[in-house]
Parts: structure tokens; sequence; C-alpha cells
């Protein structure tokens, strides 16, 4: 069987450091090493993870210095073949090990499996269901846009994290999507099509804060603009300023977005997808401000399930 390590960082997570640490010990999947690196806790974090009885779990302590600098201090201490992510607050389906090793030991070309997910209160109590695209190709083409693996639930070879020399330290919040990218067309993404993992919102995520939204926004454009700048595939060139577009146009700034809908058609020709945001964007702003604020959206939801390749109900999540 072979040896999975489970990479888990903690920061003042008492609350629910042990609910996550029980669901990964449970696994089906039981050859496992639980790498946790704590980074500088302030709370009983590290006195509740001592108190639990398991060999496999492995704690290493250090001063505060974020998320990416905390993962990067742990590969050298990694032992299995592949690594599992998970954050502390967050929780894992008995046999999601088991299922993603499965998929890889059959489909060898793949790096990087993820899950769909749960997006769950404070309390556990859960708000959305989270399809991700399934194929690799649908990944892909969603990737520079959002992050469409969700790191929590990811499992990825060994050798992918080392071919990319770890996690980018100067990043705060995203590291997971700036992985993602650097690494693109190095390997293969899939996503199994089970909810086996849950994410956890709550006030202190500092995926919610403001400077990871600027974090986000940062990668997006500075990916995209790269490609605009240094590609000569016009249909690459059409994609990254529907991105861009379709950033701003989530942003509620409508005339940026159909300055780079424009140059989509222009690359890429009229398509549909590029037409509609056009359209949408330079005639129905209006529209589109009082069918956020109001969440009409919400009565859609159900069509999701419909768009296999999430290409066209597209969220943050």
């Amino acid at each position: 069987m072979d040896l999975v390590t489970f990479l888990i960082t903690t920061y003042n997570s008492e609350r629910w450091i042990e609910e996550c640490l029980n669901s990964v010990l449970k696994q089906s999947h039981a050859n496992l090493q639980v790498l946790i690196v704590d980074d500088g806790s302030s709370d009983s974090t590290v006195k509740l993870i001592k108190q639990i009885s398991d060999s496999r779990i492995e704690l290493f302590c250090k001063e505060h210095s974020g998320l990416s600098k905390s993962l990067n201090f742990a590969m050298d201490k990694i032992n299995g073949s592949y690594i599992a992510r998970l954050d502390s607050d967050d929780l894992c389906d008995n046999e999601r090990i088991e299922k993603q090793i499965s998929f890889l030991k059959q489909n060898l070309s793949y790096g990087i499996i993820g899950t769909n997910f749960n997006l769950i209160d404070e309390n556990g109590k859960q708000i959305l269901k989270v399809r991700n695209p399934e194929k690799d190709k649908w990944i892909k083409d969603l990737m520079p846009a959002r992050c469409s693996v969700w790191i929590g639930s990811s499992l990825m070879q060994r050798e992918i994290i080392d071919e990319a020399g770890g996690f980018n330290e100067n990043i705060y919040s995203a590291q997971d999507w700036d992985f993602f990218l650097r690494v693109i067309d190095k390997t293969k993404f899939y996503n199994i099509q089970e909810y086996l993992t849950s994410k956890r919102i709550h006030p202190s995520n500092i995926s919610e804060s403001q400077s990871a939204h600027q974090e986000t926004e940062d990668i997006l454009l500075a990916y995209n603009n790269s490609i605009i700048k240094n590609s000569n595939d016009k249909v690459k060139i059409a994609k990254a300023n529907f991105n861009i577009g379709y950033y701003y146009y989530y942003e509620n700034n409508f005339n940026e977005a159909s300055v780079f809908f424009s140059q989509a058609i222009e690359n890429g020709g009229l398509k549909l997808q590029f037409a509609r945001y056009k359209i949408f964007s330079k005639y129905f702003s209006v529209f589109i401000k009082f069918y956020r604020k109001y969440k009409i959206y919400k009565l859609f939801d159900w069509l999701r399930y419909f768009d296999n390749a999430n290409k066209y109900l597209r969220s943050k999540f």
C-alpha cells in the first residue's frame, strides 16, 4: 500500500483541528504520514494535537511566517510518494484517499487529482455543494480564470511539487492557484465527481480577506496579460482577454469588461460565449447589478449540474 503524506498546516486552529484530524486518521487507506506544521499558534492547537495518540502524526512547530513558508518548511520532511493537502479547519470523507489513489494507479499520466466538495459554515452546516470541472481539458481551460481544483481536495505526485520548486513565499493566500498555474503544462489534472471533501468558510479564513482578493486579482491579470503579450496563438489570446473581461464583469466593472470581451471577439471570432458577455456588459449592466444584489441567480443554481465543464456558470468557488 502506497504511503501518502497528508500535509496540514495549523495556526490558531483549536476549534476545528480535532475534527479535521479525525477525518484524516479514519481514512480507509491507512498507510499515512500525517505531517503537521504549526505556524506559531498562540492558542491550544498544539496541545490538542499532542493529545491525539497515533504514531502516524508528526508535528513540527515553527515561528509564525505564513502558509507558503510553512508548506515549504515541510518539503524535506515528506516521506510519501503522494501528497494530500488539507487545511486544519476542513474535512474529508473516509474513502477520499483510496479513491484518489485508485484513479492515479489506473491513469499514470495524471499528477494532480481533486474532488468535488461541500462548502460548510463554521458549525459544519452545509452551504453549497461545489462541482468542479472533471476532465483535464476543462480544468485547464478554466484554470487561468479561477482555481478549478480545490487544493484542500488535492492529491499530488511528489515530483510535481519538487519540479515546481515548492510554493511561492511572496504570496499570502492564493499560493495554490499560483502553484497550479506554474505546473499547468507539466502534468494532467482530474477532479473526481464525488463530494469527498468539505471546505469550511468562517470569518477568520485568510482567503476571505481583502489582501487575498487583491492577490487573486494580481495572479489572474499577470498570467493572462502574459499570454496576451507573449503568445502568437490567437485562440489563447482570445481566451486570455475573455478571462480578464470576465473578472471585471464579476467585479461589476462593466466598461472595462466590455473592452476585453471586444478583444476576445477580435482574436477569437464571434463565439457565443464572447458575444453573450459583450452584449450583457455593454447593454444590460443595470439588470446584472439588480440580479446580483437580490441574488436572483440562486434560482438557476440547478443548471450547474448540466454544465459539466463549469464553462458557462462560473463562480468564485
